[in-house]
């Protein structure tokens, strides 16, 4: 029996708080629906910046969000390389307007920095990405317990491979 299960993106902005959230959701062929978080950016955070770099970004974003819906790719383009392109300054400077106690942000910048760490083979960013995962975990927060619980333990294994490393922390 195939797998009826349909994907597709969310996306929702809240214009008080200047915040875009998209959201990878998924429908069983029962009608159970799950959505994970997959990109949250607050505009506000980045009023400084240029508009066609904001629109760029967020445009691939979303685009390698589509591309990653199913195992084929959806043909819009070859976005791989793009989260090869954030760079460590692009993580401090998005880090910049985050607040570290609170567990969303934990949770973003965890994403951001366990996937960049697993592209550049950087342990020390796997390492203190899993931390906030933890963090954010403690302190409630849904989506970080659900990757540690659910995601780390399918993930870690095929991570210590990638980089053939036996001990991430």
């Amino acid at each position: 029996m195939k797998d009826r299960t349909c994907s597709g993106l969310f996306i929702s902005y809240d214009r008080p708080t200047q915040m875009l959230v998209v959201l990878e959701r998924k429908t069983s062929e029962h009608g159970t629906i799950s959505d994970q978080e997959r990109l949250r950016f607050c505009f506000a955070d980045y009023d400084n910046l240029d508009s066609q770099v904001i629109e760029q970004t967020l445009g691939q974003l979303v685009l390698y969000s589509l591309e990653k819906l199913t195992p084929d790719g959806l043909g819009f383009g070859d976005y791989s390389d793009l989260l090869d392109r954030i760079s460590e300054e692009n993580i401090a400077v998005f880090s910049q307007g985050l607040d570290m106690s609170n567990p969303d942000d934990q949770y973003s910048l965890a994403t951001l920095m366990f996937s960049r760490g697993g592209r550049m083979k950087s342990w020390g960013m796997v390492e203190r990405a899993i931390g906030l995962f933890e963090q954010a975990a403690v302190a409630g927060h849904h989506e970080a317990k659900r990757f540690l619980d659910e995601d780390l333990p399918v993930v870690r294994p095929r991570m210590e491979e990638k980089l053939n490393k036996r001990n991430l922390g």
